[in-house]
């Protein structure tokens, strides 16, 4: 018999909230529970989503009758491609020196009295050392004039923006080495400075994402002086419907049922988030359904200091609502899954396989990148009901293979592919069951490598790095005239794609107008030394064009990329940072075909069947078991405790004159099966 299920209590959630958790009511041998949350009024979440200023907050207490927010006026509009988001945090200026710049955040964006700011005043003029996010580390509502941080920012950091309107720019001028940005929160911000507000104080995470709808409910509690916590006012009418989160039956008429609304504007089960109409739902500012004022608490109810303080002993004292949250849980599913990253930064070029994939037979023109138009949550999970007011596109990871059109004996083996380090928490799988990875694609033979992995991307057998191309000692800094790609040669790619290798064969690197892989380090060019393709391009006013075809250089490029996102460090073959090359190759492999019509398919257990061909066709879930018992996938002598790197490629391409495009959700360790 299964052992039941052990719960968490609160002293790993919140201070004053707690999980408890039901497991006899699915029957001694279900993973299945109850859990129920409590979450304190003030625990609400914290330096997640901020307005861009209080035209937009002011704005967001409109809705329709339906809840939808009515959209920015036209002249406050934003250009959601002008967006840049900043942050400024403590010591930038000495840990990343080539990447941070000088500046000030006011809370206008302009300049004051034509100058910039003479003195710090939080919330109205911040200084600080400020690095560019990348784009796909937030989220921009330019309709309604907000962003969402993919990651909650540290209390004393400065975050800040530079955008544009019909009307206007806020930020963004630059005299010699300072920017001038607008602020939206500053550096440990008291709640009474003026920027406090456009930090959202309205949404409470819910726990878990992808929340099953079935046995989900949430009731919100009064506590008086004594008695028995409530869940109705003194004249009965439920907590739920006076915060507006109950105006809707079962059947989506217009008549509260007592029972919260799983109405996506109100829980998004998708991102495990609940949110109140008002901004600030316990000491509420009002709203505007309709165009009239909603009800809300009463005076005698209110809690001014959970916004208006720090002080947490008053906070807690006046503290007197609490929101109670179930929901069924399959435990073995709940937290025992590990999603790795797929954004492009995270990724190298892979090192070559095995001696039948190496740099002989590497495809010559191949670019991975996060497009710069997400995809739509639906396309890949058709079935989750989503909230039109959050974010509803993520971030995949593409990669597109340009295979040479005018070989016409090619190399079966012919592979690309791609490589990350991963972070030390997820070194030891041995409890790890399966590999879920969500792909897009037909075409070709993909394989997963876990374990120790050889860094030698360019197999010569030493380190290859920026860092000391400008002769000077290694300091993880990008000196001037170091930028020239990890192959050390400061020249340009040949002028079109899949160039022969065997051009200039047996001429010097001198002489060889083009940079490529010395792997011999002869200084020689020979036939199977590939082209280096290390050129930096990507124009932000072509957002959509990741590799040129008329000309040279992709968004992969190491070579003159100072300007990419990140790109103010030396490029280096050593990704785990431990300072010398690991050359290391003992790993499991993981291989499966992605053509519809292969026995693999078998190991498809979800996805998009029917997501359309114009927006890349079917989605598919696989699911490989994670059998490291298998000698079939064992090479070397591998170790479940040590798997430090993963490596993806792609093989077995059927048709070498077409392009091939594979795209990845997700890719994710789980430790125990679930239906």
């Amino acid at each position: 018999m299964k052992k039941p299920p052990i719960c968490l209590t609160g002293a790993l959630i919140f201070q004053l909230a707690f999980l408890s958790c039901e497991h006899n009511l699915f029957g001694p041998d279900s993973s299945k529970v109850v859990e129920r949350q409590v979450l304190r009024d003030y625990q609400y979440q914290r330096n997640t989503y901020f307005f861009l200023g209080d035209i937009y907050r002011e704005n967001y207490r409109r809705y329709t009758n339906d809840l939808t927010h009515f959209a920015i006026p036209g002249g406050f509009k934003i250009d959601g491609e002008s967006v840049e988001v900043y942050k400024a945090a403590p010591g930038n200026d000495t840990r990343f020196p080539g990447e941070s710049i000088a500046g000030w955040a006011t809370k206008t964006g302009k300049f004051v009295n034509g100058k910039f700011p003479k003195d710090v005043k939080e919330g109205d003029s911040e200084f600080g050392h400020f690095i560019r996010l990348e784009k796909n580390e937030y989220y921009v509502e330019n309709n309604l004039g907000w962003i969402r941080m993919n990651n909650a920012v540290a209390q004393n950091d400065i975050l800040a923006v530079f955008y544009s309107t019909q009307d206007s720019t806020f930020g963004g001028i630059a005299t010699q080495d300072t920017i001038l940005l607008k602020l939206i929160k500053s550096r440990n911000a008291h709640p009474r400075i003026a920027t406090a507000n456009l930090e959202w104080k309205h949404v409470y995470k819910l726990g878990s994402r992808n929340i099953d709808p079935q046995g989900f409910d949430i009731k919100i509690f009064f506590e008086p002086p004594s008695g028995l916590s409530q869940e109705t006012d003194d004249s009965g009418t439920k907590w739920l419907q006076i915060f507006g989160l109950d105006r809707r039956d079962r059947n989506g008429a217009f008549s509260p049922d007592g029972v919260i609304d799983l109405d996506p504007k109100i829980v998004d089960l998708f991102n495990g988030e609940l949110r109140f109409p008002d901004l600030r739902p316990f000491d509420p500012e009002g709203y505007f359904v309709g165009g009239q004022l909603a009800p809300n608490l009463p005076s005698d109810k209110r809690e001014p200091a959970i916004y208006d303080t720090t002080n947490q002993v008053v906070i807690r004292a006046q503290s007197r609502f609490f929101v109670e949250i179930k929901q069924i849980i399959d435990i073995p599913g709940a937290q025992d899954t590990n999603q790795l990253e797929i954004l492009r930064k995270s990724w190298t070029l892979a090192s070559g396989p095995d001696s039948e994939h190496s740099f002989k037979n590497k495809i010559n023109n191949f670019v991975w990148y996060n497009p710069f138009v997400q995809v739509h949550i639906n396309d890949i999970y058709p079935n989750v009901e989503l909230n039109p007011n959050v974010p509803n596109r993520v971030n995949v990871l593409r990669l597109d293979f340009y295979p040479d059109p005018n070989d016409f004996n090619p190399d079966p083996n012919t592979w690309g592919g791609v490589m990350q380090v991963l972070v030390p928490a997820l070194f030891d799988q041995t409890l790890t069951k399966s590999i879920e990875i969500m792909v897009q694609g037909d075409r070709g033979r993909l394989h997963i490598d876990l374990g120790a992995i050889s860094e030698d991307v360019i197999p010569n057998g030493r380190l290859d790095t920026e860092d000391d191309a400008a002769g000077l000692s290694r300091n993880g800094i990008l000196d001037p005239g170091e930028d020239i790609g990890i192959d050390g040669v400061a020249k340009p790619d040949p002028p079109e794609l899949n160039f022969p290798r065997s051009m200039f064969a047996g001429l010097g690197k001198s002489t060889v107008p083009y940079d490529f892989w010395d792997v011999n380090n002869d200084a020689l060019k020979t036939v199977d030394e590939p082209w280096s393709y290390d050129d930096w391009f990507y124009s932000e006013s072509n957002v959509t064009e990741y590799i040129q075809f008329d000309g040279t250089g992709s968004i992969i490029g190491t070579e003159n990329n100072v300007n990419d996102q990140g790109g103010r460090r030396p490029d280096t073959e050593d990704i785990n940072g431990n300072g010398f090359l690991d050359r290391a190759n003992s790993f499991f492999r993981f291989s499966f075909s992605l053509s519809d019509s292969h026995t693999d398919t078998s190991l498809i257990v979800g996805g998009n069947p029917d997501n359309p061909p114009e927006r890349g066709g079917p989605w598919k879930l696989y699911r490989i078991p994670f059998d490291i018992s298998d000698p079939g996938v064992q090479i070397g002598t591998p170790n479940p405790t040590q798997i430090e790197f993963l490596r993806i490629w792609i093989d077995s391409f059927d048709n070498m004159e077409q392009s091939i495009r594979i795209s990845i959700a997700e890719i994710t360790f789980v430790e125990n099966e679930t239906n």
